[in-house]
C-alpha cells in the first residue's frame, strides 16, 4: 500500500521506487530488465553507482508470491505487514502481547489516564483494535498523546480504527509516529547512546552494548521497553 493507504500492484511499487531513485528512469518493455534494475538498487552495483542504505517497508503484503517477487535479493532490512502468515521469506515475526501487557504499554506511552467515563473497557478496546502488536500499540498511544486526546476523543479514535484504520492517523506522520514518540522519552545522553548503537551493523551482548553506547544496563533496559532495540 501507499502512504495514503491505497493498494498498488507489485510492479507499481517497483516502478515507484525506481522513479524515486532515478528521475529519468522509464520502464522497459522487457519485464526481466525492469526487475534486474530494481534488485540492483539494493546492491553495490546500482546503475548510478550510489551505495544505498535502505529500509524497505512492505505494507499489507498479500501472499508468499508477492513477497518473493518484491523482496530484495541483496542484504536489506525489510519490514513486512500482512493479514496472513507467510510460508517463507520472513526471518523474524513480531508476536502479539498478552492483552494485560498490551494495555500496560498503552498507558506507559500515553503517560496518563486513558479511561473514558462510562466506558470502563475503553483501553481494552483500543488494545484489541491494535491487534496487541507493540508497533501498533505505540503508534496509537503516541498519536493520542501527541494530539492530547482524552475522553470522548479516545472513543472516536477507537471507532475510526474499527472502520478505517488508515485514516485514523495523520498521513504525513504515519512512518514516523512510533519512533518519534519513543525518542521523546529519552534524554539527550540516552539519545546519543541509541545513535551509537544504531550504527553498529552487528549483534552483541548486554555488556558490549553498554560499552558501545557508553551507557548503563538500565538504559539498555529502557531501549528494550520502548522497542527501540531487540533482544533474542
Amino acid at each position: 500500500r501507499t502512504q495514503t493507504g491505497n493498494p498498488i500492484s507489485v510492479k507499481q511499487a517497483r516502478n515507484n521506487l525506481l522513479l524515486e531513485c532515478y528521475q529519468d528512469w522509464k520502464p522497459d518493455e522487457n519485464e526481466a530488465t525492469n526487475w534486474k534494475e530494481y534488485y540492483r538498487l539494493f546492491g553495490p552495483d546500482s546503475s548510478d553507482g550510489v551505495s544505498r542504505k535502505v529500509l524497505l517497508i512492505l505494507d499489507d503484503c498479500k501472499d508468499d508470491e508477492q513477497l518473493k517477487e518484491i523482496k530484495p535479493r541483496h542484504s536489506c532490512p525489510v519490514i513486512v505487514t500482512a493479514r496472513t502468515r507467510f510460508a517463507e521469506g520472513v526471518d523474524r515475526e513480531i508476536h502479539q502481547l498478552d492483552p494485560v501487557d498490551a494495555v500496560k504499554l498503552l498507558y506507559k506511552i500515553y503517560g496518563g489516564d486513558l479511561a473514558v467515563p462510562g466506558v470502563a473497557d475503553a483501553p481494552k478496546q483500543l488494545a484489541e483494535q491494535c491487534g496487541y502488536f507493540p508497533l501498533m500499540l505505540k503508534a496509537a498511544a503516541g498519536h493520542l498523546k501527541c494530539t492530547k486526546r482524552k475522553g470522548q476523543d479516545v472513543l472516536d479514535f477507537i471507532e475510526k480504527l474499527k472502520t478505517s484504520p488508515v485514516d485514523a492517523f495523520p498521513q504525513e506522520k504515519n512512518p514516523y509516529l512510533v519512533f518519534e514518540c519513543s525518542m521523546r522519552e529519552l534524554s539527550d545522553k540516552q539519545s546519543a547512546s541509541l545513535c551509537a548503537l544504531s550504527i553498529m551493523a552487528t549483534d552483541f551482548d548486554r555488556d558490549t552494548a553498554c560499552e558501545v553506547g557508553r551507557c548503563t544496563p538500565e538504559t539498555i533496559d529502557l531501549f528494550i521497553t520502548l522497542y527501540l532495540i531487540e533482544v533474542d
